[in-house]
């Protein structure tokens, strides 16, 4: 999946601005937030990106 800026894309399908739905996933080790895409009129799925991804920091190992 690409890196993407979180910001309104047309829809291809009726060219109304679309805002990006943001989600963190939780991978364990780290966490992903993704925007994706639906148009805003007929509810299909446009695109998806990563917006940033961040390394979790175990909290049982001591920092040095």
């Amino acid at each position: 999946m690409d890196f993407v800026t979180p910001k309104n894309i047309p829809s291809p399908y009726t060219g109304v601005p679309c805002p990006p739905k943001l989600f963190e996933r939780d991978y364990g080790d780290r966490i992903i937030t993704e925007a994706w895409w639906y148009c805003v009129t007929t509810g299909q799925f446009i695109t998806k990106g990563i917006v940033k991804e961040e390394i979790k920091e175990n909290p049982s190992k001591p920092k040095l």
